[in-house]
């Protein structure tokens, strides 16, 4: 969908994993996750993005009844910012390389605060913080923020927003107020 032009926001090097659940005989009986992670122009939304590979990617492929959703606990996502904290390294063992860590959650103004999947807070306008953290957005507003300064990670699960409170600035407030 990218090289034929359907969507043409979307840059090179998109990465996908699939996780399938097998039946006692060995055949797959559903999809556990469809992760897809997408380079893409800065003006589209989260929302866009997801709406998109749906529609263009996973559900021409996907047989019906195949997907069922994919439901993450605060743990999980907690999970996720550990691994980030820790280097890229999960139980000793390296799981993400040190360059994605050390790109993907610099504290960078360009690109609006977006690298690899991750957020900073430079495009909002504040100065930066004494201890900056990074964070992942979910298109229903699950926010998962990570401070490596205070060995910090913050969690929000949730179904949307009600459009009065942006929980990544909170966030980075409330770790920056922290006392280590």
């Amino acid at each position: 969908v990218r090289k034929d032009g359907t969507l043409s926001y979307l840059r090179p090097d998109g990465k996908t994993q699939v996780s399938v659940e097998y039946d006692e005989e060995g055949k797959p009986e559903r999809l556990e996750a469809i992760v897809v992670s997408t380079q893409h122009d800065p003006d589209v939304t989260q929302e866009q993005i997801h709406e998109d590979i749906r529609k263009y990617v996973i559900d021409p492929i996907v047989p019906a009844g195949m997907i069922d959703g994919i439901s993450m606990t605060t743990r999980d996502l907690a999970k996720i910012g550990r691994l980030y904290l820790n280097g890229g390294v999960w139980d000793g063992k390296r799981i993400v390389s040190e360059e994605w860590i050390r790109q993907s959650t610099a504290y960078d103004t360009s690109n609006e605060g977006y690298h690899f999947n991750w957020y900073n807070l430079s495009y909002v306008g504040e100065p930066k913080p004494e201890h900056p953290g990074f964070y992942a957005l979910g298109i229903k507003m699950q926010v998962l923020y990570a401070n490596p300064d205070l060995n910090l990670i913050m969690v929000r699960i949730g179904n949307g927003s009600n459009g009065s409170i942006f929980h990544p600035l909170l966030f980075e407030t409330l770790a920056n107020t922290w006392q280590k």
